[in-house]
């Protein structure tokens, strides 16, 4: 949003320029002192030109004259104008405070360092989102691929020095569709899609604990719309209860069942996100979970940040992987001296009794 506020401002200054200057002009104009002899100014307009005698047009009835005359000179009065035009600049004035205020606030400061005050109005810093890119580039591969949503792909690929799947160059819708069936789909095909993206972490924001609202849930019925669009079995009908986007014990078994939903709220019925709030409640949702005691098969939680707003999850194994190769088959070399070259030998674990097949 911000590039389109770069994009556009020029055109919208000048614009609003025109619009303002108009109005202005045009309570100005409302000011100037009536004329002291109207009857003047009727003579003068039942008085026909020069081009409606070249055109042998007869002059307007009297009673028209003195309607048309009247309309000229229906003006609002000077205290009227005055309260209009200090209006308009006083508002200009706000406006320009108001600019300074959120380019201060909003657009200067940056997007992964966030801001908040409690009641009493301290003044808190929320280092999640640092935290978590830090935790990505000093404790995965280097050639570790990361899934996430297109808005994070930036900064994670500059600030943890990691591929990702996707990033803000939204061209490939199609890639994103796919990356959107990650979160949008049940956990099997999430992991068979994974697995088709060689991606080996998974990451989403969640603000249910801390109360940050652009979390991934309320972008969630976006992600649902752009991957309906490539994958026919993907509804967004499907995730609504009664018509309503829910979370709670009411949200349909789609949504319920969706990784979005299990990545976000993975344990979460074990945190308390305040005093008077119960185990589970969100409160960016109003509401405790549904769905509790979620468990996950191919995927593994492997960093949580402070505040609950960055989840990284990593991709399982294969199952037929699990158990590596060396430990059932062990080689090695045995020289032979009859022979004067080494021999290869190889010894079968039998699980069941552990004893040794040569």
């Amino acid at each position: 949003m911000v590039r389109l506020l770069l994009l556009s401002s020029p055109a919208l200054c000048l614009l609003s320029g025109i619009g303002i200057s108009d109005l202005i002009h045009f309570f100005v104009k409302q000011t100037k002192i009536e004329s002291e002899n109207p009857e003047e100014e009727e003579i003068q307009s039942s008085v026909p030109s020069k081009n409606s005698i070249n055109q042998k047009k007869q002059p307007l009835p009297a009673a028209k004259t003195q309607t048309i005359s009247k309309t000229k000179r229906k003006k609002y009065s000077f205290e009227t104008t005055l309260v209009f035009i200090f209006a308009i600049i006083f508002m200009i004035f706000y406006y320009i405070f108001h600019c300074t205020w959120v380019a201060a606030e909003a657009y200067s400061s940056p997007s992964i360092i966030l801001a908040s005050k409690d009641k009493t109005g301290k003044r808190h810093i929320v280092d999640d989102f640092r935290e978590a890119y830090y935790w990505l580039r000093m404790n995965t591969k280097q050639d570790a691929k990361i899934v996430s949503w297109w808005d994070y792909g930036y900064q994670i690929a500059g600030m943890s020095n990691r591929a990702v799947i996707v990033d803000n160059n939204t061209w490939n819708t199609t890639h994103i569709a796919n990356v959107g069936a990650v979160f949008s789909t049940e956990e099997e095909e999430s992991y068979r899609i994974c697995k088709m993206l060689d991606a080996d972490y998974v990451m989403v924001i969640f603000g249910g604990f801390s109360g940050y609202s652009g979390d991934d849930i309320n972008k969630f019925i976006w992600i649902i719309r752009i991957t309906a669009g490539y994958y026919p079995k993907v509804k967004e009908e499907n995730f609504f209860s009664r018509g309503q986007y829910r979370i709670d014990s009411g949200a349909s078994d789609t949504m319920l069942n969706s990784m979005m939903y299990k990545f976000n709220y993975y344990r979460f019925e074990e945190a308390k996100s305040g005093r008077s709030n119960s185990e589970g409640y969100d409160v960016v949702r109003n509401s405790v979970m549904g769905k509790k005691n979620i468990k996950l098969r191919h995927f593994t939680e492997a960093y949580t940040t402070e505040n609950w707003i960055v989840r990284i999850y990593s991709v399982n194994d294969y199952p037929n992987r699990e158990i590596a190769v060396s430990s059932r088959f062990k080689t090695k070399f045995m020289y032979n001296p009859k022979m004067k070259y080494a021999v290869l030998k190889k010894s079968f674990v039998n699980n069941s009794n552990n004893e040794k097949k040569n």
